[in-house]
């Protein structure tokens, strides 16, 4: 299999990334928020775990890998996602890919308590600049945060942000342990 270049890999990691916030809204109506973030993510983990096999990677992984795995999944997939999806009755889509930007700060400070490694100011300057273009991108629908509804959404937002730092700290964690990659995501 040919090896993507890096410039396709960042569109396609935006196209996917991207495209996620209008699936989110999509999914609102007959299916509780929950329900759609199960189904959502089980059928993404059926796809890996399959191409997985399909490479003769397998997909079974040892009982205490499982559970780093599972935490992986529960923190990054399942509860940070609920919490968008709640958040999303809330605010708008572009509100809550603002809050979601929080997890590269999160990141930062996590990786800083979990792993010793240090904050550098090209690091810090880099998250704060994406941060704020995001900012400024979503500007008008950050003036929409006026009402206690709002505000219970921007909460939620947040706390998805950092949920999924936390799940992004265990992946980190899985892959110093020389986890397999698809694997641990499905």
């Amino acid at each position: 299999m040919p090896a993507l270049s890096n410039r396709m890999l960042y569109v396609c990691i935006c196209l996917i990334w991207g495209s996620t916030w209008m699936a989110i809204t999509f999914q609102f109506g007959t299916v509780d928020p929950s329900a759609s973030v199960a189904y959502r993510f089980c059928l993404a983990g059926l796809i890996l775990l399959a191409w997985s096999a399909w490479r003769g990677e397998g997909w079974r992984l040892p009982v205490q890998a499982l559970r780093w795995a599972a935490l992986q999944g529960v923190l990054l997939f399942g509860i940070s996602y609920s919490l968008t999806y709640e958040a999303e009755r809330h605010i708008a889509s572009g509100l809550m890919a603002v809050l979601n930007s929080s997890m590269l700060l999160f990141n930062l400070i996590g990786m800083r308590i979990a792993f010793g490694r240090r904050l550098d100011a090209r690091s810090l300057t880099g998250a704060g600049l994406g941060c704020l273009g995001i900012v400024l991108v979503f500007w008008p629908e950050l003036g929409s945060i006026d009402d206690p509804s709002a505000w219970l959404g921007v909460a939620f937002g947040l706390a998805a942000g950092l949920l999924a730092s936390m799940g992004n700290l265990v992946a980190q964690r899985n892959h110093e342990a020389r986890l397999p990659l698809l694997v641990t995501t499905g």
